[in-house]
């Protein structure tokens, strides 16, 4: 797995570590995550892709896209979440692209974990600081993304497709389909 530490669920962090003869980080401690709305997550994907791997195809015959043009973004997210979609859970191919098409539920499968959602973290954080004592701030940073498309930008093909494959995160995270 060609994956970032901090994109691997933690069911496959456990999983791993034991057999490795090391403590897992998660044991005796506290565990949040922060959540996103599924469809602003994907396009926040789509806006922060760097220019370089703007493709789709091969890398000697990829067709090379346009970051503000909403019908590549639309043509790229499909292809994406399609072939997430037919990927065996725990595979190689599972963790594509740096696991950023994951569906958010499976980084917490079987684990007890404090839910926060991204568009209400400036007030959920701060409440959960105060849960446990902690006088912690999340540091104001400008947004680096690289795009300027939104979620009105998603064909109702995307959006449909989106709400099929990520049906749990919806669900569980009570998101608006």
């Amino acid at each position: 797995m060609k994956t970032s530490a901090w994109h691997v669920p933690i069911s496959y962090v456990d999983k791993e570590i034991p057999q490795k003869g090391l403590y897992s980080p998660y044991d005796s401690a506290a565990v949040f995550a922060v959540v996103r709305d599924s469809y602003s997550r994907l396009v926040s994907q789509w806006n922060f892709i760097p220019s370089n791997q703007l493709q789709l195809g091969r890398k000697k015959t990829a067709n090379l896209l346009d970051r503000n043009n909403a019908k590549d973004m639309n043509r790229y997210l499909v292809q994406k979440i399609m072939a997430f979609s037919k990927t065996e859970r725990g595979s190689k191919k599972y963790f594509m692209d740096d696991a950023h098409f994951l569906s958010q539920h499976d980084y917490f499968v079987g684990q007890d974990v404090i839910i926060l959602h991204y568009e209400s973290l400036a007030s959920e954080f701060p409440c959960l600081m105060r849960q446990y004592g902690l006088d912690l701030k999340i540091p104001k940073r400008e947004n680096g993304s690289k795009g300027k498309l939104t979620t009105a930008n998603l064909t109702q093909n995307t959006r449909d497709l989106i709400a099929r494959v990520y049906a749990k995160d919806f669900e569980e995270f009570g998101y608006p389909v």
